[in-house]
């Protein structure tokens, strides 16, 4: 099916991305192991987190809705870690920054602009095909309990969070460049 959706943008460039779904929602079934709805995340929603120097784009929360595009997925300005599909390229031509450690707020929208100014287009896919078990409600003790990568932070001490974001936000030009940033693989 996810094939299918891409096939039908027409567009090498194409990837298509989005916010899963949350399957305590019951919108997936379980027999035929298919969304229930049409019901999907448009990544175009974001807020700056944090205030001063290291304030910086990051996305919450999308609006979920059916498509009002019919037989190909519905182009939006973002692209979003929670699913990405699209040509292997992608991810050779836009790799994850691994200068980016304990970033896990707004690394989405460095990829974003690297993406956009490679050639790739985002899309939300016309049904989910993916879904994601929350931290919230029933769910929300249980996840908070597991292992993350956040974890061995503080063995690295605050610095390296901090060199991290200062690379986010002086590669991305959201609030300017900062003063000191590593450059390295820009």
């Amino acid at each position: 099916d996810i094939v299918d959706q891409w096939n039908s943008a027409g567009n090498e460039m194409a990837v298509l991305t989005t916010y899963m779904t949350n399957l305590a929602d019951k919108n997936y079934d379980s027999i035929r192991h298919k969304s229930r709805t049409l019901v999907r995340s448009i990544m175009c929603d974001y807020e700056y987190e944090w205030t001063g120097i290291m304030r910086h784009i990051k996305f919450n929360l999308q609006p979920q809705f059916s498509s009002k595009v019919e037989g190909s997925p519905q182009l939006h300005p973002f692209w979003a870690a929670g699913f990405s599909f699209g040509r292997g390229h992608f991810v050779v031509s836009i790799p994850y920054d691994h200068y980016l450690p304990f970033v896990f707020q707004g690394e989405e929208i460095l990829q974003t602009i690297r993406g956009f100014t490679y050639g790739y287009d985002f899309y939300a896919p016309m049904r989910n095909v993916a879904f994601h078990i929350y931290a919230m409600n029933e769910n929300k003790e249980a996840r908070e309990n597991i292992p993350k990568f956040t974890e061995n932070e503080s063995f690295f001490g605050k610095e390296v969070k901090s060199q991290s974001y200062s690379r986010l936000i002086g590669i991305s030009g959201t609030r300017g460049r900062p003063k000191d940033y590593f450059h390295l693989e820009e």
